[in-house]
């Protein structure tokens, strides 16, 4: 049987994923501050993606996000990005 969502349902998802998104960005920075020219995966990506992770997201995601947020493209791609794991978690 498929439950109805109320709005309280929705508001509650909404919130969440404010949350979720704050943090994904958050990582996403960590991430594209610890880039090195020169290096393949400096140890403050690793330490960004590592502490992104312990959270329960996945590292390629914030990879991902962390090239966007380098190109300066946040909202195009990035906002795809975020759309696919938001959609992937069903909120």
């Amino acid at each position: 049987m498929k439950f109805k969502e109320t709005a309280e349902d929705l508001a509650v998802k909404d919130r969440l994923w404010d949350a979720t998104e704050r943090e994904l960005e958050h990582f996403a920075r960590l991430y594209a501050d610890g880039h090195v020219v020169g290096e393949p995966y400096s140890d403050a990506q690793k330490d960004a993606t590592s502490a992104a992770k312990r959270k329960g997201y996945p590292k390629g995601l914030v990879r991902d996000l962390g090239a966007v947020v380098r190109k300066g493209e946040w909202g195009g791609a990035g906002l795809r990005l975020r759309a696919s794991y938001r959609a992937r978690l069903g909120i």
